[in-house]
């Protein structure tokens, strides 16, 4: 259980890494404003290396979340934290297709929202697989919070 206990933690971090180069990288994108036609200016740094920065954290992230789902696969097959792993898997390749495609077109602000309520989705997924990994149903007791 410390391998996939570690594992969980791994996967935490990375997730988090990722979401805060996404927040960055957010922050320095030059929208359009829909009242004005020329561009927002930017306000934290260059596009450019902030997209870079995210996209290596956005790989990382994916291919630690893919280890620990195979690893959840091999040896929690059928548990909650399993299903719920598969699943994050699919909203990563998912996230990342839209990234992608953000990305190319210009970044239109619908395609930005859904990127936005992927990740969302995708954070909480990643906390209830890694509770469940760290907290497993069958070490709990009824009312208590402590592990077990």
């Amino acid at each position: 259980m410390a391998v996939t206990s570690a594992g969980s933690a791994t996967r935490t971090i990375v997730s988090f890494i990722s979401s805060v180069t996404g927040e960055c990288t957010s922050t320095v994108t030059p929208f359009i404003l829909g009242d004005h036609p020329q561009i927002a200016p930017e306000s934290l740094g260059d596009f450019y290396d902030a997209t870079w920065v995210h996209v290596r954290a956005a790989v990382s992230f994916a291919t630690v979340f893919l280890i620990l789902a195979v690893v959840l696969w091999r040896t929690a097959r059928g548990s909650l934290a399993q299903r719920l792993s598969v699943a994050g898997v699919v909203l990563t390749l998912c996230q990342l297709a839209v990234g992608e495609y953000q990305y190319r077109n210009g970044l239109p602000w619908e395609v930005i929202a859904v990127h936005v309520a992927i990740a969302g989705t995708l954070v909480m997924t990643i906390v209830t697989v890694a509770s469940l990994v760290a907290y497993p149903p069958s070490s709990r007791v009824a009312g208590s919070l402590e592990r077990g």
